[in-house]
């Protein structure tokens, strides 16, 4: 299964010219790569505009916390 992640916005059964939007889009893809051995994905987008993608086999519990811990640090960072 693929998904597609962009920073838009688009009302539901909105019609989307995706080759204008997958030059910037990111992409989960649990059907091949690295997505193969996961069932979990947290995309971020990272200051360089670009989507990252990480793969995990099982729920993150504790880890997700801090991932979330060093993007608030992170964001807290940039804008100072």
């Amino acid at each position: 299964m693929k998904f597609y992640i962009s920073r838009a916005k688009y009302p539901a059964s909105f019609i989307v010219d995706f080759a204008s939007l997958s030059r910037h889009a990111g992409v989960v893809d649990f059907s091949s790569g690295e997505g193969q051995i996961g069932h979990f994905a947290i995309v971020r987008f990272t200051h360089i505009g670009n989507f990252q993608v990480d793969y995990h086999e099982q729920p993150l519990g504790a880890q997700g916390k801090g991932l979330v811990k060093q993007g608030l640090e992170k964001i807290h960072q940039f804008l100072s």
